[in-house]
């Protein structure tokens, strides 16, 4: 009963947090390195570490319905994948995440095949779309911790309530035995 009140108001939480999250983010298009090369991508800043990042990438992703991330180059990639919620077109998408504990940036390739990578010139709506992914992994990432930490107290609460309800039963016994 504890957890889905903290729950429910975690929720609430994040919901207030997402909306003012979602004015100050820092997505913007730049040149990143990829392959040699300096190709157009999409990047973003966070205070959350890489780790953290990249596992809320990894979890969105999956939680699309995609199949699991490969690694090629430093860079985490999908090939031929139509996510609808980015473009119409199929993608290969190429993704990396830098930093430390404490801070972290995110860079995204979108490839409409070989070297044929996105650009707002060419594709602007779809850039928007990657933007507003990345602008939006800040609060995600809130949510997605906040959760585990919920998750990892109903837990420790279940041990405790275990332990006390063994300690109680064994003072009874004691008691009726005595």
């Amino acid at each position: 009963m504890f957890s889905k009140n903290v729950k429910g108001w975690l929720a609430s939480v994040a919901m207030i947090l997402a909306t003012f999250c979602a004015w100050g983010q820092n997505a913007h298009e730049t040149e990143i390195k990829f392959k040699k090369a300096k190709q157009n991508g999409v990047v973003a800043e966070y205070n959350h570490s890489a780790k953290d990042v990249e596992n809320t990438i990894r979890k969105k992703l999956a939680d699309e319905g995609f199949p699991k991330l490969k690694s090629s180059g430093g860079f985490l990639t999908l090939t031929g994948v139509q996510w609808n919620n980015i473009s119409k077109e199929k993608l290969d998408v190429y993704i990396k995440v830098d930093g430390n504990k404490s801070k972290s940036t995110a860079s995204i390739l979108l490839s409409k095949g070989y070297d044929n990578f996105v650009t707002s010139q060419k594709d602007p709506h779809t850039i928007d779309n990657i933007k507003g992914f990345l602008n939006n992994l800040s609060w995600e990432t809130d949510v997605r911790l906040q959760e585990e930490m919920v998750n990892k107290m109903d837990n420790d609460l279940k041990a405790i309530n275990d332990t006390n309800k063994d300690l109680l039963s064994q003072r009874y016994n004691r008691h009726a035995a005595g």
